[in-house]
């Protein structure tokens, strides 16, 4: 949760330049209106797409939820946000 933390609050251009650094070369983000603390998680509003990374209120597991308008960038994002080495 701590890598995704980091990115609450910050500029919007800084955290897409980050994590387009963690994905694969040929995958590009759509571009990220904001990064902001939401509730118990951290939530990532792109254009056309969302995602959101917390802790669960009931098991000891984290969740993590995308959703957009373009299922093949859904699907390709998705992927590739949980092969992230942090």
């Amino acid at each position: 949760m701590a890598y995704f933390a980091q990115f609450e609050d910050q500029d919007p251009d800084k955290v897409a330049a980050l994590l387009q650094q963690a994905l694969p070369a040929h995958l590009r983000l759509p571009k990220l209106e904001r990064a902001f603390r939401a509730g118990d998680g951290t939530y990532l509003s792109f254009e056309g797409l969302w995602f959101e990374l917390r802790a669960s209120g009931t098991d000891a597991v984290l969740r993590y939820y995308m959703e957009g308008r373009d299922q093949d960038i859904v699907a390709a994002l998705n992927e590739a946000f949980t092969e992230i080495k942090i």
